[in-house]
């Protein structure tokens, strides 16, 4: 088991003896925080999907050794966790995360400091978090409240000068990435069937120009795509996008041969363009109303173009 640490900074200086209210809640959200975060890095999807992962279990369970007080009467709260070898050998020792097979040395709390420091820096094109991820993050800001100043994680691959800060400007890069993400929208699309991982449903396809689609099996036995392996194919499913618009994954729920006029779906799906979040002003007849006062009158089957050519018009 390696040693991690929480700091807990607030105004007040706890140190070894902070109110109930102040820990818990780091307490009760650390352990799910660390399994999404986990998913993210091994299967590129934060939620749970298909069978419960007992090596994601085994990985991000770690236990509470106590608390002390740092030298600026910080409060240090104590944790022990399993490397990944440690957890599960078989399982992660064998896992390769496309072409790179992952430091079975890290921990989840490392794993988790690498999310942080992407979302830190609203890297648009980060591969360690997705929107429910995000969405995990931001639970954080109840305990980020005028008490508490910033939580950070410490200890084993983390640089002791760069350590993974939890604090109100994470929360706001998280809803800024959050704002910046492309909606999942339906999509279809051709390749040869390259890799199948049966340990997390995970499958790759490549498309003809080369470019890799990595794709996660959605309601059905992985096994069942053993007779495509290295065939022609067509995916049907949700596009996930990153903040910038590059393509995350595919939730695959339907896989069949490919026919010669499906190449035209061998290319990467382009999101749609798509109103700000939170900066969609509706107007009617030229003047600018309240969401109240159209409610359940705007029509709700409309397309995202058609929405932006009717904004468009009344500007």
């Amino acid at each position: 088991m390696i040693e991690h640490t929480i700091r807990v900074r607030s105004r007040t200086h706890f140190g070894a003896s902070p109110r109930p209210d102040i820990v818990a809640p780091i307490l009760a959200y650390a352990p799910q925080t660390l399994q999404n975060s986990l998913r993210m890095f091994i299967a590129g999807t934060s939620q749970a999907r298909g069978r419960p992962w007992k090596e994601i279990e085994k990985a991000s369970d770690i236990r509470f050794k106590g608390i002390s007080s740092g030298k600026d009467d910080s409060t240090i709260l104590h944790f022990a966790a399993p490397t990944l070898w440690d957890a599960a050998p078989r399982f992660f020792g064998q896992l390769h995360l496309m072409e790179e097979q992952p430091d079975t040395s890290l921990t989840a709390f490392d794993i988790t400091a690498q999310a942080i420091k992407q979302i830190a820096r609203r890297d648009r094109d980060g591969t360690l978090f997705d929107s429910h991820l995000l969405g995990t993050f931001k639970r954080f800001r109840t305990p980020l409240g005028k008490k508490i100043d910033s939580f950070t994680i410490e200890g084993n691959k983390i640089p002791e000068d760069s350590p993974a800060v939890i604090d109100r400007e994470l929360i706001r890069s998280a809803e800024a990435l959050l704002e910046a993400t492309p909606i999942p929208q339906r999509a279809r699309i051709q390749g040869k069937l390259d890799m199948i991982r049966i340990s997390d449903c995970v499958f790759e396809l490549v498309l003809e120009d080369g470019s890799r689609v990595r794709s996660i099996l959605i309601g059905s036995e992985i096994t069942s795509l053993a007779l495509f392996l290295n065939k022609g194919v067509v995916v049907e499913g949700d596009a996930v996008f990153r903040p910038s618009g590059s393509l995350l994954r595919i939730d695959a729920e339907a896989i069949s041969y490919s026919v010669d006029s499906d190449r035209f779906f061998s290319k990467l799906p382009i999101p749609r363009p798509t109103v700000p979040k939170g900066k969609l002003i509706h107007k009617i007849n030229g003047h600018t109303k309240s969401f109240a006062s159209i409610f359940g009158a705007w029509p709700g089957d409309e397309t995202d173009e058609e929405i932006l050519a009717l904004l468009a018009e009344a500007e």
